[in-house]
């Protein structure tokens, strides 16, 4: 299942950024994994000589060690932030058959905040970064991101602009519904808005009109 299809993208919504755990805390599985698969092979020979018992061994060996690195690579691919123009989604894979889905509208975040502790996490620079709602039905958390500053950045600034964007909306709302009461308007209501238009449009005139040049002359 494709990603767009998995958070359920609405009509004008896209996704602006994409946040998965830093690499190098899944470096000792890969190490692990990469382990048994070259032990495995050292002694591949040897193993075959033992009969029976050798064949279950190396095939064990081979087994554990890719799947160590599956897993580490299948956990890491599937657990992700996403975040869109309208909310952030949280993408937590449990277990291979098992995965919790959540999101918060941005109009619905309290606060977006960076935990760092551990002497790892201060060393290669990732911290948990946390979102918590104003409702209280989500709270979306990510470990070990890499570069948290800047991505705490460029969701604050997706924020922004999310604001910006319903601010714009809901004057044009506000705008199309005052036009759609103006036939139900009383006359002394009328008045009221004729005037506030005048005078409106009065300090308009006033910031736009021309400021007289003056013109030296010769001596």
């Amino acid at each position: 299942m494709s990603l767009e299809k998995k958070i359920q993208l609405r009509p004008g919504e896209e996704i602006y950024l994409i946040i998965r755990r830093a690499g190098i805390t899944f470096a000792w599985r890969y190490l692990l994994g990469f382990g048994l698969l070259f032990a495995t092979s050292f002694y591949l020979f040897w193993l075959l000589n033992q009969g029976v018992l050798g064949v279950v061994a190396m095939s064990l060996g081979f087994l554990l060690g890719f799947y160590i690195i599956f897993h580490a690579w299948f956990f890491w691919k599937n657990n992700m932030l996403v975040v869109t123009n309208d909310r952030v989604v949280d993408i937590n894979r449990l277990g291979f058959f098992e995965e919790l889905i959540s999101n918060a509208v941005f109009n619905d975040i309290k606060d977006i905040y960076l935990h760092r502790r551990g002497i790892f996490a201060n060393i290669f620079r990732y911290a948990t970064l946390v979102i918590e709602s104003k409702s209280q039905r989500a709270l979306l958390e990510l470990p070990a991101v890499s570069d948290p500053e800047k991505v705490l950045a460029l969701i604050l600034d997706k924020n922004d602009e999310f604001e910006s964007r319903r601010g714009l909306l809901d004057k044009r709302a506000v705008y199309k519904r005052f036009l759609q009461i103006i036939p139900d308007l009383s006359e002394e209501e009328l008045c009221e808005v004729l005037d506030l238009v005048d005078l409106r449009l009065a300090n308009i005139s006033s910031l736009t009109a021309e400021v007289p040049i003056e013109v030296e002359e010769e001596e």
